[in-house]
C-alpha cells in the first residue's frame, strides 16, 4: 500500500520527527511506497485563507492525479503529514473492502480528510473532481474536509464509505479533555493500543508538535 502526503516548510521538523520517523519504526517500505511532494517553501498556516486554500486545493489535485495513475490498481493512502503510526496497519485497513475510508475527528458522522483510503477508481475520479469544485463554489471556506463532509453526508450520495474505528485510530480528540484544546496539562492518552494518532485539535504547529511529541512519548517510554 503506498502513502502520499504534502510536506511545507512549516511542517518538516513534525514530518522528520514523527511521520517519516513512525514508519520506518514500524518497518514501512518508506523507499518505494512513501510518495511526498513538498509545495509552498514559505509553509502553510490555518490562518491565511489564501495560503490555506491553496494547499487545500494541491491535496485535491494530488489525489486527483495519483487515481488517473493508478486506476484499477490497489487502495493507496493520503495522508497529512501531523500524524504518526505505531504498529503496522496495512493488513488492518486491508480487512474493509468499501472504495473510501476515513478517519474520525469525533465519534459519530464527523469524517477527517486528514486520512483517507481511496481506491483508485473512475467512481471515485468523478468524486474528488467535484470535491473541488464545492471548494470553488464557497470562497470563505474552501477546505476539502468542509467539501466532502457536504458530500458525503448529502442525501443524494451513493458513496461506498466507510470510518476507521476511532479507538485505534486516535486524533487530538482522543486526548484533548478540555474545552481548551491547548490546554497541555489536560492531555489524557487513555489508550496505547493503536495503529495511528493524528495530532489535529490543538491550533499552532508549536502546539501541535507537543501534542505529537505527548503521545509518541507515552506509547514509546
Amino acid at each position: 500500500m503506498h502513502i502520499y502526503c504534502l510536506l511545507t516548510k512549516n511542517y518538516e521538523k513534525m514530518y522528520n520527527d514523527f511521520f517519516f520517523k513512525s514508519l520506518k519504526k514500524i518497518n514501512f517500505d518508506t523507499e518505494n511506497c512513501l510518495h511526498t511532494k513538498y509545495i509552498n517553501e514559505d509553509g502553510c498556516h490555518y490562518d491565511d485563507k489564501k495560503e490555506f486554500a491553496n494547499y487545500m486545493l494541491e491535496k485535491i489535485k494530488l489525489i486527483i492525479q495519483t487515481i488517473e495513475n493508478n486506476i484499477g490498481k490497489e487502495r493507496f493512502i493520503y495522508s497529512d503529514v501531523d500524524i504518526a503510526f505505531y504498529k503496522p496497519f496495512e493488513d488492518y485497513i486491508n480487512k474493509f473492502e468499501e472504495e473510501l475510508l476515513f478517519q474520525q475527528s469525533v465519534p459519530g458522522l464527523k469524517l477527517c480528510a486528514g486520512f483517507m483510503v481511496i481506491k483508485p477508481n473512475i467512481s471515485n475520479l468523478n468524486f474528488f473532481k467535484d470535491v473541488i469544485k464545492v471548494m470553488n463554489s464557497d470562497k470563505n471556506d474552501i477546505h476539502d474536509q468542509t467539501a466532502i463532509r457536504k458530500m458525503i453526508y448529502s442525501k443524494n450520495n451513493t458513496k461506498k464509505y466507510k470510518y476507521l474505528p476511532y479507538d485505534k485510530f486516535i486524533t487530538g480528540g482522543n486526548i484533548v479533555v478540555t474545552t481548551n484544546p491547548n490546554d497541555e496539562k489536560k492531555w489524557i492518552l487513555k489508550n496505547k493500543d493503536i495503529y495511528m494518532h493524528h495530532g489535529n485539535y490543538s491550533t499552532g504547529d508549536d502546539i501541535k508538535y507537543n501534542q505529537m511529541k505527548f503521545v509518541w512519548e507515552q506509547i514509546n517510554k
